[in-house]
Parts: structure tokens; C-alpha cells; sequence
């Protein structure tokens, strides 16, 4: 009975043995049975082969993993750049979209600062720039001119600001007409939204066209921002809408969208 338990024990012990977890004494004790008893010898033997044979078997997996991976790895190869080329081709075909739409709706890059531009400026926006007065009839009040199209292949962004000098004649005159602005809608006068009063006739999430009225100056600041950042819009920021943000939505997002275009 005594031999069955110390063979039971030993037993339990091997695993132990194997992975060097034993303390002194259970390694004397095991080494002591194992002297005295041959099926435990034999059982040891029987889970080192084991464990030899597992670790074979593993590196031949190994081995035959390494020799298929050697074997097709031109397949291999191929199969990589081919989903890198088509990924390049998705996003090629995306860029030359773009491009096409930026051909067929937009203009080259460009920016203008010359007052003379204001006749030549190649604008094709969203807004029609109703607001905007005639190029013939301000040639001579145009103090400053800033025109700057740009942005990414998808999207053309637009800043255009034209300031202009009147006469007080001129200026009751030209608000008369910016009030008068129709297309399906009225243009508005805002009182609100800006440091000064302004007509509207775009307040669009991407696209705002209007006019700044400056009485005491006899100036006006006409302007359209399509899809601009506010942080890269270059003159005073008292000539933006309070609540315009980056790509030209609101801050607050809470006004009504606002077109006389539509």
C-alpha cells in the first residue's frame, strides 16, 4: 500500500521534476523511488520521449511553415504589391475625381490682390455674387481687392473681399441697391450678426456672400467665404458673421440656412 502511494506521488512529482519546480527534499525523495522503482523509471522515460517527440513535431511544423512560406513567397509578394497597387488605384481614382470635378466647377489655384483683378478674377462658386457690384461702375472706388480660390482636390475654397469708397450720394444709392437684391429670395438686412450692418444674401454652412455697411465711412465691404477656415480668413475678423467657425460652419450652428438663390 505504501509502495502504491509512494508511486503515485513520485508521479505527481515528474511534471514538476521536468520543469526544475521541485524543492530539495521532494527531489530527494523522488530520486530515492525512482532507484527502487522501475515503473516509475519507465513512466519518467515515457513523458520525456513525449516531450521530445512534441518538440520535434513542433519544429517540424516549423520547418514545413518556413518551407511553404520559401516555396510561394513569390506568390506571396505578388499578392502584397497587388493590394498595394490597388489601393494606390482607389485612391488615385479618388484624386482624379476630384481634379475632374475641380475642372469642371472651379478655377486654378490662385490668389489676387491688385484691384485691377476685379475685372479679370476667374470666380465659379456656389453663390452668384449678386451682391457684388458692377466692375465697370466701381473701377474708381475700389480702395482694396482680395481674392484667394484654393483648397483640396474635392472642394474649391473661396475668399473675396472688394472694399470700396463712396461718395455719400453713392453710398445711399448703392444701399438702396444692395436692398433691392433679388433672386427667388430678398436680400436681407442684419443688424444682428455682425459688428456692423450687413446685407445678406448667402448664409449657407459653406457659402456666405454679403455686403458690410460702413455709413460713417461711406464704405462697403462686399465679401463671399466658401468653405473657408475663419483662422485663415486675412483681414478683420469684425468683417465675419459673430458665429462663423472653421470651414465655415457656425459655431452655434442655430441660424436658419439662408440663400436668396434658392
Amino acid at each position: 500500500m505504501q509502495n502504491e502511494m509512494d508511486c503515485k506521488v513520485a508521479r505527481d512529482l515528474m511534471p514538476l521534476h521536468l520543469e526544475g519546480l521541485l524543492s530539495d527534499e521532494s527531489e530527494e525523495f523522488l530520486a530515492r523511488h525512482l532507484d527502487s522503482c522501475e515503473k516509475c523509471r519507465a513512466e519518467l522515460n515515457r513523458i520525456k520521449d513525449n516531450i521530445e517527440n512534441g518538440i520535434i513535431e513542433e519544429k517540424k511544423k516549423e520547418n514545413r511553415f518556413v518551407k511553404a512560406v520559401k516555396r510561394y513567397r513569390h506568390v506571396l509578394i505578388g499578392l502584397i504589391i497587388g493590394i498595394v497597387l490597388a489601393v494606390l488605384l482607389i485612391i488615385g481614382g479618388f484624386v482624379a475625381l476630384g481634379h475632374q470635378i475641380s475642372k469642371a466647377t472651379g478655377v486654378e489655384a490662385s490668389t489676387l490682390t491688385d484691384p485691377k483683378d476685379y475685372e479679370t478674377a476667374d470666380y465659379r462658386g456656389i453663390a452668384k455674387l449678386m451682391l457684388f457690384p458692377d466692375k465697370a461702375e466701381v473701377s474708381d472706388n475700389i480702395k482694396e481687392y482680395y481674392y484667394d480660390c484654393g483648397g483640396g482636390d474635392m472642394y474649391q475654397i473661396y475668399i473675396i473681399r472688394l472694399n470700396c469708397k463712396y461718395t455719400a450720394e453713392e453710398f445711399a444709392r448703392e444701399k438702396e441697391r444692395l436692398l433691392s437684391v433679388k433672386d427667388k429670395k430678398q436680400a436681407v438686412y442684419d443688424e444682428e450678426e455682425f459688428s456692423l450692418p450687413a446685407v445678406c444674401a448667402m448664409m449657407y454652412g459653406d457659402g456666405f456672400e454679403y455686403a458690410v455697411l460702413n455709413e460713417g465711412a461711406c464704405e462697403i465691404d462686399y465679401i463671399y467665404l466658401q468653405g473657408a477656415d475663419r483662422r485663415n480668413i486675412p483681414f478683420d475678423k469684425k468683417l465675419i458673421p459673430k458665429d462663423y467657425g472653421q470651414h465655415g460652419w457656425n459655431f452655434e450652428n442655430e441660424r436658419e440656412p439662408f440663400s436668396i438663390y434658392e
